[in-house]
């Protein structure tokens, strides 16, 4: 069980965050010689590292020369060729490497239920970084936001207690947030039969609901929005973000844009995709898709390693690589800038189970390295480019588990009778933000 610790007149950012264990970030352990002995994997990662992608091109259409330059040594394809790795629009392809040994587990077996994961985010950019506690709900249209409102309602209720407890007025509003948009109350939902569960492997249409709990600050407040995608058999596609409040101010656009990309970025690059066969410790197998990541569109690959299967949940590495198909980024608003180079990385370990889609525990983290010059002088060494670089890290923790507790600081004892030498007023309790 997740414990968080209630400290007196704290924003709820401080109230979740500081009960989260940290943990070391997350490393890749090189796998056994075998695995870089298979032949004919034709992947664009194996033996822990990633391999040249030029295999996924061949035969489309490259001249040697082309191909020669693959994967592109500034981290951009040249114009059109992206599209021949990986088309925009086209399914996530995965591909097996190895099943693993003994024992061996099938994952995602169950069909989705609802599922409310906690984030602790962190997202750094030109210097600055900004941390963010996160919750975010995934689960079938139908149902889409009411497992985070039941969250939300016991939190408040968690919160409200360890107020009392701590002899603190109550920084919880007395009834929860109402559900969000476009779902019903718990109770109403009761009444309404869910639809049939597609089968096993099939295309799955699910929404994540993102709620942002931190307080005022450069991110903006409350992120309320949702991710409309489709997990298929080979991962997650086809991402359509809605926000709750529409806003016009283009500095908040960008942040928002950021923090619910860095969200999308982490926690859905992190579903494992679903090997038709079970797998074991040393399993290894790739996941292809196009993408934007982080205001880029991108050619991303994902292997993913079985480290141990303990019972019915598997410990998985996951290692990123992606590549810009365009030199243009959607954060920076002028047109006449575009990148020049880009490098992108990412490390992660989860826990999956085969009775969730998403990982319910792990750590992941992703950069981003560019450079950002004039269009008409990015040929030019001379022209010495803008750093532009984007790093985020995320630990996912099982937010069904999260129990607030009252903090070890005590109140000072009150004085009774006379004047209060130095006594300095205490600052009403911070309310706890609305979605």
């Amino acid at each position: 069980m997740t414990t968080l610790r209630f400290a007196r007149h704290a924003a709820l950012l401080t109230l979740l965050a500081v009960g989260c264990k940290d943990e070391p970030a997350p490393t890749v352990t090189q796998p056994a010689d075998s695995a870089k002995q298979d032949a004919g994997i034709e992947s664009p990662a194996i033996g822990g590292k990633m391999k040249d992608v030029a295999k996924t091109l061949e035969g489309k259409g490259l001249s040697a020369e082309e191909l020669a330059k693959q994967p592109p040594p500034d981290g951009i394809f040249p114009a059109g060729v992206a599209d021949k790795a990986h088309a925009v629009g086209a399914p996530p392809k995965l591909e097996m490497i190895k099943d693993g040994d003994e024992p061996r587990i099938m994952l995602h077996a169950a069909a989705p239920e609802p599922q409310v994961v906690g984030l602790k985010l962190q997202i750094g950019q030109k210097g600055r970084q900004v941390q963010r506690l996160v919750f975010v709900e995934i689960a079938p249209p139908d149902q889409a936001g009411k497992a985070m409102h039941k969250l939300v309602g016991d939190l408040e209720k968690q919160i409200h207690q360890a107020s009392e407890a701590s002899g603190a007025s109550s920084a919880a509003p007395k009834s929860a947030p109402p559900p969000a948009a476009g779902s019903a109350s718990p109770s109403a939902s009761a009444a309404v039969e869910a639809p049939p569960a597609p089968p096993v492997g099939a295309d799955r249409p699910l929404v994540a609901t993102v709620l942002d709990f931190s307080p005022s600050g450069e991110m903006g407040k409350n992120l309320d929005a949702s991710i409309n995608f489709t997990a298929t058999k080979a991962g997650a596609a086809s991402f359509v973000r809605k926000y709750k409040k529409e806003t016009t101010d283009p500095a908040e656009v960008v942040a928002r844009d950021l923090q619910l990309g860095a969200v999308e970025e982490l926690l859905l690059g992190l579903f494992s995709g679903m090997p038709d066969k079970p797998v074991g410790a040393n399993a290894m197998w790739t996941i292809a898709d196009r993408r934007t990541s982080l205001g880029t569109d991108v050619v991303r690959y994902r292997l993913f390693q079985v480290e141990s299967v303990e019972g019915d949940t598997a410990h998985l590495q996951v290692m990123f690589r992606q590549y810009a198909a365009t030199d243009t980024n959607a954060l920076v608003q002028d047109p006449e800038i575009v990148m020049r180079g880009y490098a992108f990385e990412g490390l992660g370990k989860i826990d999956v189970s085969p009775k969730a889609l998403f990982p319910k525990s792990g750590m992941v983290q992703v950069g981003m390295n560019s450079q950002l010059v004039p269009k008409d002088k990015k040929e030019d060494p001379q022209v010495q480019g803008q750093p532009f670089a984007i790093e985020a890290a995320m630990q996912i923790f099982d937010a069904q588990e999260i129990k607030l507790t009252p903090s070890d600081e005590q109140p000072p004892p009150k004085k009774e009778g006379g004047k209060k030498e130095g006594a300095k007023k205490q600052p009403a309790p911070a309310p706890a933000p609305q979605p």
